[in-house]
């Protein structure tokens, strides 16, 4: 379902289906957009499961919207973080070191072979998988350029150690 919903969607979105959106000038290929689909997917089907719900997640609606409209505005979110993610990065000046880029190389590897059959079948390549991975690596490496020990906007210990009881007493 989640794979002909996002097909269907590629075919309506633009002519040549080798991207599905462009966002601020930057086109996403159908696999990203096919995977951002699957994780929606996942995280309606978890959220649904905690309220014991077993039936077809299709028939269900989350957050006031029908889950076809849930599935597809996941999808849209996590690709406008995704280009907003580069985006950041490039400005910050950020590189991925050699550690990073083996690290990436290695996830993807070791994630395609326990699903690479799984993702082919719907439309995601190894390629864009490569891209999804590198991108949270950026996303963390943002974080840590504006939160992290000497950053942009850090956090001091004091400043989590006096936050902690106010969060979780």
């Amino acid at each position: 379902a989640v794979a002909s919903l996002a097909i269907a969607f590629s075919l309506t979105a633009c002519s040549d289906v080798s991207w599905v959106c462009k966002i601020n000038g930057t086109e996403l290929n159908a696999g990203v957009y096919i995977y951002y689909e699957i994780m929606g997917k996942d995280a309606a089907t978890s959220i649904l499961s905690k309220q014991n719900f077993t039936d077809d997640i299709f028939t269900q609606s989350l957050d006031g919207k029908d889950m076809k409209t849930y599935i597809r505005d996941y999808a849209m979110d996590k690709c406008k973080r995704a280009v907003a993610t580069n985006s950041m990065f490039d400005e910050l000046g950020l590189t991925l070191s050699d550690t990073d880029k083996k690290t990436i190389k290695k996830t993807v590897d070791d994630t395609w072979d326990q699903n690479g059959d799984k993702f082919t079948k719907y439309g995601v390549s190894k390629q864009s998988l490569t891209y999804i991975v590198e991108n949270r690596t950026k996303e963390n490496l943002v974080f840590e350029k504006y939160y992290g020990e000497g950053g942009l906007e850090a956090v001091s210990n004091s400043e989590i150690n006096a936050q902690i009881p106010k969060d979780y007493a």
